[in-house]
């Protein structure tokens, strides 16, 4: 039998639409057993469903070793750093109604459902789990859990990065395997959202049917980045593929035009698909540095094209438009598929690069931070402001930051209990 609980419980949608992405038990009022939503990139998604299952770690506590602080649940594209989700525990109170206690009691069991879903909560996959080891939650998570405060957060947070960093074999032959079994829909769905945030008029790609598999890559992360852009930006100021009157070439991916500002951004993404997944993790971080070389190519030539301009004109969907642009300021983005930890000494390089080549600011991000970003910042100016603090952090501490909004959440829901 089909179940697609996005349909099955319209409710879930605006939990969802709150809800930056990780591990999301839910229990409806129909008297139904409880399920868990994964929401995660497509990357993760897709993974899943090849992989055939995924594994929690049940990370310890810093002090109290025989009591468990957070989950890492890990989807296993590359054997030795595999895509993570990592969950404090102090989270699963933040989710929904005594989601703490339902998360657990849905990892106690043998076998359970679990729906995932992407960054924009299209349901793509859903399939009755098998638990290989629920005792193991059992006699590792204590209730009730360890209490966290505003001065500990942050040590809570690296520590769980830290201890996965480090983790032994005997800590892999110790986490939970959760193996996929019985689909519960169709593997091969298509979403066509038809919702008016779907369809910015600037656009050639409205009601864009969206799939888990993407063979051209291009298209669809574009149409993506113009949705989490409008989390923060009115559609009106949003505009996708413009091209210039003089030669009709493309200036960039997306332009988005506020009452100050230009922002000029470039998307780069990879296939998902089985035989993207199963590339060496090597290959994949050269694929990142490529697309970042031509990115940062075409967002100079975006860049140079407007500083010869008083008046921006442009072209979207047949449309012909123009913009005033003197006394404005210009950002350039650079958005790709997924930036990797050990290259964050060029990607510092890189951006400085753009810096002084366009005297612009300029930044390289990857697809989950502009969604953390656009989820957690709903305003132009707060979008603004998370950018700010990237620069900063690179001008002042020499370093090519990731943004993390977890501590933010945490703290904002111990200041109002």
């Amino acid at each position: 039998m089909t179940k697609i609980v996005t349909v099955q419980y319209p409710e879930l949608r605006s939990i969802l639409d709150n809800y930056e992405g990780g591990l999301l038990p839910y229990q409806s009022t129909d008297g139904s057993a409880p399920f868990l939503i994964i929401k995660a990139p497509k990357e993760f998604l897709l993974t899943a469903k090849i992989r055939g299952h995924f594994k929690i770690y049940l990370v310890p506590d810093v002090y109290l070793t025989d009591h468990t602080c957070g989950l890492v649940t890990a989807f296993f594209d590359d054997a030795d750093e595999p895509l993570v989700i990592k969950t404090l525990l102090a989270e699963i109170d933040i989710k929904n109604r005594k989601s703490e206690k339902l998360l657990i009691e849905i990892l106690e069991s043998s076998e359970f459902d679990v729906h995932f879903v992407d960054d924009h909560n299209r349901e793509f996959l859903g399939y009755r789990a098998k638990n290989d080891a629920p005792t193991k939650i059992i006699n590792k998570i204590k209730i009730p859990l360890i209490s966290f405060s505003h001065d500990n957060i942050n040590q809570y947070l690296n520590h769980l990065q830290k201890w996965f960093g480090l983790r032994t074999a005997a800590d892999d032959a110790d986490a939970i395997t959760i193996s996929l079994k019985e689909t519960l829909m169709p593997l091969d769905i298509a979403v066509i959202d038809l919702t008016a945030q779907s369809n910015v008029k600037q656009s050639n790609q409205t009601n864009r049917p969206a799939t888990l598999e993407r063979e051209n890559p291009g298209p669809s992360q574009e149409s993506d980045i113009l949705r989490l852009l409008q989390r923060s930006f009115h559609s009106d100021a949003i505009f996708l593929n413009p091209v210039r009157l003089d030669n009709n070439k493309e200036i960039c991916d997306i332009l988005v035009i506020t009452t100050e500002i230009f922002y000029f951004i470039q998307a780069k993404d990879n296939q998902n698909t089985g035989a993207a997944l199963n590339r060496k993790l090597e290959r994949k971080r050269a694929k990142t540095k490529e697309q970042i070389a031509k990115a940062s190519r075409q967002i100079q030539g975006a860049i140079r094209y407007w500083k010869n301009k008083n008046i921006l004109e442009i072209s979207v969907n047949g449309e012909s438009m123009e913009f005033e642009t003197t006394n404005k300021k210009v950002v350039g983005l650079i958005v790709v598929g997924e930036l990797f930890e050990k290259d964050t000494e060029r990607y510092l390089a890189e951006t400085m690069d753009l810096w002084l080549n366009t005297e612009k600011y300029c930044l390289i991000l990857d697809y989950s931070d502009l969604h953390r970003i656009t989820a957690n910042r709903g305003s132009e100016d707060d979008f603004i402001a998370a950018l700010d603090a990237i620069i900063q952090c690179i001008r002042e501490e020499g370093r090519f930051p990731r943004l993390s909004f977890t501590a933010e959440r945490i703290e904002s829901f111990l200041a109002n209990q």
